[in-house]
């Protein structure tokens, strides 16, 4: 299972304090995102998509959003058809299924998501 952490703020020694902390959560790989305003971390343990694409944190295709997300979305293959056309895919999994979805949706992509999971974009 993977982790996830952050807050509303930027402090880069803190998130990455955060993702030594839950080093335990993702052995194959961790990132952070820090901008003025968000911290995110993000610990990996590869399961669907084993690729370097699928690390987090994720962009969107414009680089617009970035996601940290843990779970499973069991629906993310529908979801993916059901967005066919309106984003490139990159990865074989689910995070990348949220973004586009969110883009689309906006904050209603979490009434289609079918799964257990926990993410901030």
């Amino acid at each position: 299972m993977c982790g996830i952490s952050g807050f509303n703020w930027k402090d880069k020694d803190r998130v990455v304090s955060m993702v030594q902390t839950l080093s335990h959560r993702g052995l194959d790989a961790d990132g952070i995102f820090v901008d003025e305003e968000i911290s995110l971390g993000h610990n990996r343990l590869s399961i669907i998509d084993l690729s370097a694409d699928a690390n987090q944190p994720m962009y969107d295709s414009s680089e617009e959003l970035v996601i940290v997300f843990n779970g499973e979305i069991y629906n993310f293959q529908d979801l993916k058809r059901e967005l066919e056309g309106g984003y490139e895919v990159k990865t074989k999994g689910d995070t990348e299924v949220i973004l586009a979805g969110y883009k689309k949706w906006g904050k209603d992509v979490v009434k289609k998501l079918n799964g257990m999971f926990a993410f901030a974009i």
